[in-house]
């Protein structure tokens, strides 16, 4: 099977910060969300544990661009009801039973999306996708942001990321902080990581235009992400439309 498991960031925020009323409120919305993604892309297996979620799906092509159009949606829609999302795909293993879903899948998803530090959802490093699959508005190859262990690349779900200013505003207030609060910096990274994701993409897709060549993302190009957004804004014509 295709497993997906995602959590909320700043769940226990929410309930630390909310009275019990507003507190269903937003539990409410994460709800009716996840719901209507697994609706929309015809997930039935699909639990919700807390904060956190897993969906399965078979191993077919079709079958995992559902899981990622699922994906692709809690993230753009979670945050835009300040629910901001983590998440992992993994393959693998999930026995699904009345009262429980377990596997080896689901350990790996649950693992990585736990290590993640940004917003935004990777595969498992030895993850196979279908070429067809890799497109810049859909999965790239990158260096998922971790918060320990070696840099390695994965695919990546691509979504649409907002503005710097729109993404830190998505992800304070309604309970995710307090008023008085002040930022740390394990959320400035966080924010940082996903706002360097989506700089990577434009760059990525500005280049396309310029050079009207299609580039190959199932490679990564550069040695960090910051290059590549370097160099497009230095104006300098990078190599990277003729990948090795």
């Amino acid at each position: 099977m295709y497993c997906f498991f995602g959590d909320l960031s700043g769940f226990q925020n929410i309930v630390r910060n909310l009275p019990l009323d507003q507190q269903e409120a937003r539990i409410n919305q994460w709800i009716e969300l996840v719901e209507s993604a697994a609706r929309r892309c015809e997930i039935i297996n699909v639990k919700l544990i807390s904060d956190s979620i897993v969906a399965t799906t078979g191993e077919t092509p079709a079958e995992l661009e559902k899981l990622i159009k699922f994906s692709r949606i809690l993230l753009e829609e979670g945050l835009r009801l300040k629910l901001p999302l983590c998440g992992a795909i993994s393959q693998g293993e999930v026995k699904w039973t009345e009262h429980i879903v377990f596997g080896k899948a689901v350990i790996d998803a649950y693992q990585l999306a736990s290590n993640q530090n940004w917003l935004g959802i990777s595969f498992q490093y030895a993850f196979k996708i279908p070429t067809a699959l890799y497109k810049i508005d859909n999965i790239i190859v990158y260096p998922t942001p971790l918060k320990k262990g070696l840099i390695g690349l994965a695919p990546v779900v691509c979504w649409e990321i907002p503005s710097t200013e729109l993404l830190m505003k998505s992800t304070l207030g309604d309970g995710l902080t307090r008023p008085d609060e002040f930022m740390e910096w394990h959320y400035a990274d966080k924010i940082h990581n996903t706002a360097i994701f989506s700089l990577y993409l434009k760059a990525i897709k500005k280049i396309e235009k310029e050079t009207e060549e299609r580039i190959d993302v199932s490679k990564f190009h550069g040695m960090s992400p910051l290059m590549i957004v370097e160099n497009v804004l230095n104006s300098s014509k990078l190599e990277i439309t003729k990948p090795s």
